[in-house]
């Protein structure tokens, strides 16, 4: 698989068309490039091409936007990708110790649940 030519193209489009047969391996190697580039966009937009699929993990993907403190992106994954355990993504915010950070993130994940609690969002996330 080409990684340069996914790239590039991801570049120029929002999401990509389904002539890819991706692995996870690829999904994670892809990642690794968009790390050491810095191109969170594009990392983004690959998980919002694969997020309605069941068949991929994107928690390295969060883990990478939590580690940058990007609640933007990290917002952004939460509602492209479908399979996300929202539970363990809540407990990475929390441990970063970063308050701003934190309560950028559990505002986004009280909207996301659709709750306005600290509380009622503990539950949702259990469920998820």
């Amino acid at each position: 698989m080409d990684y340069e030519e996914i790239l590039d193209n991801l570049s120029n489009s929002l999401t990509l068309d389904s002539n890819y047969n991706f692995t996870q391996n690829d999904i994670d190697n892809i990642l690794e490039i968009c790390k050491k580039n810095n191109w969170k966009e594009k990392a983004w937009r690959l998980a919002l091409t694969l997020g309605s699929s069941k068949n991929f993990n994107f928690i390295n993907y969060a883990k990478y936007y939590i580690l940058e403190r990007d609640s933007y992106y990290l917002s952004e994954l939460i509602y492209a990708v479908i399979n996300l355990d929202l539970n363990q993504i809540y407990n990475l915010i929390k441990e970063t110790g970063d308050e701003t950070f934190i309560n950028e993130m559990l505002e986004e994940l009280m909207i996301y649940c659709g709750v306005s609690t600290n509380e009622d969002l503990i539950i949702e996330l259990k469920k998820s």
